[in-house]
């Protein structure tokens, strides 16, 4: 690994994310030099042979439950994400009533600008 905080980001990767970018669908242009197994190899090379795809699956599991996934029940949370960015599909993408979301459409400044205040208005809301 090249810069220090990689190992940091792959631990997380390897033990609660399970989000590895991949070149298994057909449905990208970019040929298939980067299946699944290279991530998991990358864990297993990294922090050693139990970290297989059986044990990824389920620390992945159990960040879910512990965090509640899909599923997330706390309150006075507000989930930012933008339509363009790849990582947003880690992140809450459905309304929640407990905890909203606000997407930004686009990379222009009125719409993070707009996000901004609407994440202050709850902010403001919630502490009062």
């Amino acid at each position: 690994m090249q810069i220090a905080t990689d190992r940091q980001w792959t631990y997380q990767s390897c033990t609660e994310f399970g989000y590895f970018p991949t070149t298994d669908s057909n449905a990208q242009p970019f040929g298939h030099e980067f299946p699944i197994e290279f991530s998991v190899q990358i864990c297993m090379d990294t922090f050693g042979s139990k970290f297989n795809s059986k044990f990824i699956s389920g620390a992945v599991d159990t960040s879910n439950v512990n965090y509640g996934g899909r599923h997330y029940t706390e309150d006075r949370v507000v989930f930012v994400n933008g339509n363009i960015d790849p990582w947003h599909y880690l992140s809450i993408t459905h309304k929640l009533p407990q905890a909203p979301v606000i997407f930004i459409d686009d990379l222009d400044p009125p719409d993070l600008t707009q996000a901004r205040k609407a994440i202050g208005d709850l902010i403001d809301q919630w502490l009062q």
